[in-house]
């Protein structure tokens, strides 16, 4: 496969130091500049403006978000439509949050016509673009370091369930409902607070944490939860799977169908979760060939299928010439 090289427009600053270090890198976005630089030619993070340093790259990648609306037409207009570097696209946040991030839909079509290849990180939101643009829109979920968060898996698991909390949809009492009859301890990672407090509901509970400090806490689970109630490819799910931890999801995140097929759940549907999850304590093949697929198939969020599968994607379009 060839090697392309890729940057990512962003603050450069984000990633400092952390194309040398042998820990687990936070799962998501900034890793693809990981994942080039690994198995591809090279992959940095930079803020660039100008078509001689676009032109250094075989790829520029750019997150779309409210706050970057007219950076995407401006790329094009320094690069024009036959430089050899491609623009890649991505539109940020859950599906079901469009309608309340992006003022003007009209405006945002346009924008993001300028790109050469436009994904979304899971299936839904893919086709909802899909259909708006009338164009093809891949399903590229972002990187996780699957190998460097192998070695944080173990055997000495703690009897208790995290469960991972949303800041988006700051839901902390359905969970509660779903886990409290449960023979085990209960623990809210990710916890910024909101109108309902946690005290009155769950064990333990951490806010904002480390990267490591959150996979150490993941990885002695014996098991996990994460009923986001909208649509993604799931992050904390694949780190469960990574860790070898069953996770009880949400059917509308795209890593749960994968890697949990036997355990995705409707979000709101608490007794299907409470009895997965008693199934999970009692039944210990269960719990072992469901961790078990999940490790296995976790392998296509890594970083060096990500790359091939960008890398394929660019293939296709210089192939196409």
């Amino acid at each position: 496969m060839k090697k392309y090289s890729y940057v990512m427009i962003g603050d450069p600053m984000a990633v400092r130091g952390t194309k040398t270090l042998k820990e687990p890198l936070l799962s998501g976005l900034w890793l693809w500049h990981k994942a080039f630089d690994k198995f591809g030619k090279k992959g940095e993070v930079r803020l660039l403006r100008r078509k001689g340093d676009f032109e250094d790259y075989s790829c520029i990648h750019l997150n779309m978000t409210g706050g970057n609306l007219g950076l995407l037409h401006r790329i094009r207009d320094e690069l024009g439509d036959s430089s050899s570097t491609k623009i890649v696209c991505n539109l940020d946040f859950d599906v079901s949050a469009w309608g309340r991030n992006w003022m003007h839909p009209t405006l945002l079509e346009k924008e993001l016509q300028c790109a050469d290849i436009l994904f979304h990180v899971e299936p839904v939101g893919a086709s909802v673009l899909e259909f708006a643009l009338k164009r093809k829109v891949y399903c590229l979920p972002h990187p996780v370091d699957i190998d460097n968060i192998d070695s944080y898996k173990t055997d000495d698991m703690e009897p208790y369930t995290a469960f991972i909390f949303h800041r988006y949809y700051p839901d902390i009492t359905i969970p509660y409902f779903a886990i409290r009859d449960l023979p085990l301890y209960s623990v809210l990672l990710g916890y910024k607070g909101g109108n309902v407090p946690a005290l009155t509901m769950y064990d333990q509970y951490y806010g904002y944490l480390p990267f490591i400090e959150m996979i150490e806490a993941m990885s002695l689970a014996t098991l996990g939860l994460d009923l986001f109630h909208g649509y993604s490819y799931g992050r904390a799910v694949c780190e469960f799977a990574a860790l070898a931890v069953p996770c009880v999801c949400s059917e509308t995140i795209a890593a749960g169908q994968r890697c949990f097929p036997d355990l995705v759940v409707k979000p709101f549907d608490i007794k299907k979760t409470h009895d997965l999850m008693e199934k999970l304590l009692k039944d210990k093949e269960f719990y072992q060939s469901v961790y078990t697929k999940a490790y296995k198939e976790v392998a296509y969020y890594s970083l060096k299928n990500c790359y091939e599968r960008m890398a394929q994607i660019l293939e296709e379009i210089e192939a196409k010439k």
